[in-house]
């Protein structure tokens, strides 16, 4: 068994235009708590040109997998890193939730202008050759039927992978779901595949950099039931340095021995 740590961090898009709180300003520190943390994947969401390219050339130890949602593959999207010494890209889906997949930039009707991608990527370790499958979600805010639409089409995929890999998953990320939503009670409600939430007992995520009185938790990680089973810690990273936080979502990080 080895030491495992996975990350979900929403980054906020903005280079600048939010105060002292603009990525530029928040760079240092986010390089300096994961330098410090080294977590194995980091599950990145509202990744930009520039905010990838900073942590591209910053943090040498990762490979950075990038999934832009536009029609010409350009502007927000996800990004996958993980450790280039502990694991081989063995496999990468990037899908639209839509109607229409595979067709770049498509939308689901009703749902906001913003294309949403979801990325999954099968990951082998090196050392003992294991494979595990990490899904980086970003679901629609405009409304829960939008977000269960895009949910079910992510357990979908998952449900298809697994019938043929039978692997150790995570599916983690923003949601734009609080707990008591359809889409998250669909999460713990679904057979195929079936999930467990590892941050069950995180209270909020979304804080708007400290702004917010009703924080709410929109960010979540799950994972198959075996992984579940294992004895793990769930870490809210909630740095701050006169006023600047890593983003407006506290990433959340999840150890186990694997």
């Amino acid at each position: 068994m080895s030491h495992f740590q996975i990350v979900t961090f929403n980054l906020r898009f903005l280079w600048d235009g939010d105060g002292k709180n603009s990525f530029i300003h928040r760079g240092g520190l986010i390089l300096e708590k994961i330098s410090t943390e080294q977590p194995d994947v980091i599950a990145f969401q509202e990744v930009v040109d520039k905010s990838a390219d900073f942590l591209e050339q910053h943090l040498p130890q990762y490979n950075f997998v990038y999934a832009h949602r536009d029609a010409e593959y350009i502007g927000e999207g996800l990004v996958i890193a993980y450790k280039r010494a502990k694991f081989n890209l063995f496999s990468l889906d990037t899908f639209w939730l839509s109607d229409t997949p595979q067709v770049a930039g498509s939308v689901l009707e009703g749902q906001s202008p913003c294309a949403r991608v979801c990325q999954s990527a099968l990951l082998q370790e090196k050392q003992t050759h294991r494979v595990l499958r990490v899904v980086n979600v970003h679901l629609d805010y405009i409304s829960q039927e939008i977000a269960v639409k895009q949910m079910r089409l992510i357990l979908a995929h998952l449900d298809e992978k697994l019938f043929h890999e039978k692997t150790p998953f995570f599916i983690l990320g923003d949601f734009n779901s609080e707990p008591d939503s359809e889409t998250i009670a669909l999460c713990h409600s679904s057979t195929h595949p079936r999930l467990c939430e590892l941050t069950e007992s995180v209270t909020h995520t979304f804080h708007a950099f400290g702004t917010r009185q009703d924080a709410c938790k929109i960010d979540y990680v799950f994972a198959d039931t075996a992984t579940a089973q294992k004895a793990y810690t769930v870490t809210r990273w909630e740095d701050e340095v006169n006023g600047i936080y890593l983003s407006d979502h506290y990433p959340l990080s999840v150890e186990l021995e694997f």
